[in-house]
């Protein structure tokens, strides 16, 4: 009888160490984009990936290991299911050059441990909390009319912080002018207490490098960032700080200062500015992010505030921002939003900038949205003949 006993307390135990379980969800977006610039001959208009969200699939898994502890992991994949090749910088590689190699996953990825009494680890590639705080400042998120990427407005990202002229390189590929994780990073975050929690981020100097060349790609820059949060019902909250400093490999920083005026091409990226090339060593990056919102009934109100400055003797950016947006429930299926962002320039050039956002969103279902999304930027306020131009789009939205 002991030894039935033992037996059945022997298997409970195990099976209470071996509730684990896998998932895959994600998301697709797909539709006509079309962009038309003032200087009427840099135009396209084409079937496009990513109008309103990043198409992804999201591979996750979680284990409970006992004691109120549990063990993580998640793998996420970035694609494109507007074309079935990758020869244009996709998936890890750009113009046709490889600059990473071990994994397919170009999107967040770690693994970790966590539990509501001690907080959170999480070890890879964890998204960074200037990320998660544009997500608070504004409802278009990373996708056209929040100005975070992938709009060609130089120095006018996450309501005006992370295109403020940074090209950052995440998993060995350009991130163009945007701040969204780091390689080889740990975040910690604490535990909730009464609606507030903090959490830092923290990727090693000069040990942030993919290969032993020292070509543009090879990130050998430190980051420390610190975030803050609080929540409570309709109240939100985010300030989140981020400091990058060039490693001793200076030609290998991975990060390239952006002060010349916005490609106006279908690429819609950021050009880089040889002269200055990129962040000496001991050269720095400083963002800042404060952010809120607040709903009320069927009005959700947001708004953000950021700054972008380079320090360690550098002196190309220095930025300040400011956001308001708003998005309105109509009913149940009919959602309309707005956003309006101004850029100051600091510097003696005064590259001053701004952008309107505009969208719709219409549930088909509960996980298919029909859109329409619009955007209007001035990214050179300081030059008349450069800079503004008109995205909108039209598509449909599906999450699994």
């Amino acid at each position: 009888m002991k030894k039935t006993l033992v037996a059945i307390a022997a298997l409970t135990a195990v099976s209470a160490f071996a509730q684990s379980s896998v998932q895959l969800d994600g998301l697709v977006d797909a539709g006509f984009r079309n962009r038309s610039h003032q200087d009427g001959v840099s135009k396209f208009g084409k079937v496009q990936v990513n109008n309103t969200a990043t198409s992804a699939f999201f591979f996750r898994g979680t284990e409970d290991i006992g004691g109120g502890l549990k063990a993580s992991f998640l793998a996420e994949l970035d694609w494109n299911p507007t074309q079935s090749q990758t020869t244009d910088g996709t998936s890890g590689a750009q113009g046709g050059a490889q600059y990473y190699t071990g994994t397919p996953f170009n999107g967040e990825q770690f693994v970790g441990l966590e539990s509501a009494s001690l907080g959170k680890i999480r070890i890879g590639s964890p998204n960074s909390a200037i990320l998660e705080a544009n997500g608070q400042a504004q409802p278009f998120g990373t996708a056209i009319g929040g100005g975070y990427m992938n709009t060609g407005v130089n120095r006018l990202g996450s309501a005006g912080v992370t295109n403020m002229g940074v090209n950052q390189y995440v998993n060995g590929v350009e991130a163009a002018g945007r701040v969204i994780r780091y390689e080889r990073a740990v975040r910690f975050d604490t535990p909730v207490f009464n609606g507030f929690s903090a959490s830092y981020l923290y990727s090693g100097q000069n040990g942030n490098q993919t290969s032993t060349s020292t070509k543009a790609y090879d990130n050998t820059n430190g980051v420390n960032e610190l975030g803050l949060k609080y929540s409570n019902g309709p109240l939100n909250i985010n300030y989140a700080t981020t400091t990058i400093e060039a490693g001793a490999n200076a030609a290998s920083s991975g990060v390239a200062i952006n002060t010349s005026a916005p490609v106006t091409g279908s690429a819609g990226t950021a050009t880089l500015d040889t002269a200055t090339g990129g962040l000496a060593a001991g050269q720095s990056v400083k963002y800042t992010y404060a952010a809120a919102n607040y709903t009320v009934g069927a009005v959700t109100v947001y708004g953000g505030l950021t700054t972008g400055k380079t320090g360690g003797g550098l002196a190309t950016m220095d930025t300040a921002s400011k956001n308001i947006a708003v998005k309105y429930q109509v009913n149940g299926a009919l959602a309309v939003m707005a956003n309006v962002l101004r850029v100051d320039d600091k510097l003696t050039a005064n590259k001053d900038a701004s952008l309107v956002g505009l969208g719709a969103d219409y549930a088909l279902s509960k996980r298919t949205t029909a859109y329409y999304r619009f955007e209007q930027a001035d990214t050179r306020k300081d030059d008349v003949t450069a800079g503004k131009y008109v995205t909108q789009a039209i598509g449909l939205r599906h999450t699994f």
